[in-house]
């Protein structure tokens, strides 16, 4: 990403080790950050979150269990999941995309702003998965801190242009 501001951001993509589901690693997430943390200068009031597909319910697993880690989240075609055991398959995981979610089981959550994108044509992981998680969370009772922006003529794979939005960065700076 070279776009305006990006000198101000340090981005760690770890990829999900084949055979694994994100939700299931938690605590391996967070090791990473600890470490990151450790080998370079990282304002820990501007940590931000982000996720993709099952990258975005590893992140929600990993927010339910560190909140008071992140600034801000965006995630994008995921859905919400608590951090999971090493028996968990891929085909429970996307179902839970289809699940109603709590307000109990994310009222840690809702104090971190969090900006949700997801295609109304995802095939992959339904849209409710979003919609869900946006509701539980407070949804428009929120205001700016919590959004959900649904890509009409999207489907799964939004992310490059979500992540070329200069508007998702001004928004994630704009949260310590």
């Amino acid at each position: 990403w070279k776009g305006p501001g990006a000198e101000q951001f340090l981005i760690v993509a770890p990829q999900c080790p084949t055979g694994s589901l994100w939700p299931s690693l938690t605590s391996e997430l967070a090791e990473l950050l600890r470490q990151v943390g450790e080998e370079f200068v990282v304002d820990p009031s501007r940590v931000y979150l982000t996720g993709l597909s099952l990258g975005a319910f590893g992140a929600w697993s990993l927010a339910s269990s560190r909140p008071d880690l992140f600034a801000a989240a965006a995630l994008i075609c995921g859905g919400y999941s608590p951090p999971a055991g090493n028996d968990l398959r891929l085909s429970a995981l996307l179902a839970r995309a289809k699940d109603p979610v709590k307000p109990k089981d994310v009222a840690a959550l809702r104090g971190l702003p969090v900006w949700l994108f997801h295609g109304a044509k995802d095939k992959q992981v339904d849209v409710n998965g979003s919609k869900a998680v946006y509701e539980a969370l407070g949804g428009r009772s929120r205001g700016e801190d919590l959004k959900l922006k649904i890509l009409e003529d999207g489907s799964h794979m939004i992310w490059g242009g979500v992540y070329r939005m200069p508007e998702l960065y001004t928004w994630l700076l704009s949260h310590r």
